[in-house]
């Protein structure tokens, strides 16, 4: 049993195919202690949950990038603490009325099992709020934590 869980190493999931991998590295200065990814969230979110299990092993943490955005992203990394029921956020809006809460996902930062939990939400037609909530996943903005 592996007595140190938590590999060190980020995951980069690019789920926008506008944006190239080489702009997401010149733009943040990325080193070697993260893996990118392009392309569909779900088959992504696959792959590194079998590499988790293979090696009995769980990654620091995810970010999801669907819109490039102005972040320290070293500074964010080691400033937000990721559990296993929260994610970070760029903005949200939570509302009265249901037909109006969101959740800007520009940007998301979670640990790998909020990671696994949303890659199951395209098997159903409800937008990304409505998912995180049902499954008791607390929205947290970026810029409340880390400015």
């Amino acid at each position: 049993m592996n007595t140190k869980i938590y590999n060190g190493v980020y995951n980069i999931i690019i789920t926008n195919k506008t944006i190239d991998v080489a702009e997401v590295v010149n733009k943040y200065q990325l080193s070697k202690s993260y893996n990118i990814y392009k392309g569909d969230l779900n088959k992504i979110a696959f792959q590194i949950r079998e590499h988790e299990l293979k090696h009995d092993e769980i990654f620091s943490g995810n970010l999801i990038i669907d819109k490039l955005v102005d972040f320290d992203l070293k500074a964010m990394i080691h400033g937000l603490e990721l559990t296993d029921n929260s994610i970070y956020v760029t903005n949200y809006q939570s509302v009265t009325h249901n037909h109006e809460c969101l959740v800007n996902n520009n940007f998301l930062y979670c640990s790998s099992m909020v990671l696994w939990i949303m890659s199951q939400y395209s098997r159903n037609k409800y937008p990304l709020f409505h998912n995180l909530r049902r499954s008791r996943i607390l929205l947290k903005r970026i810029g409340d934590y880390i400015k």
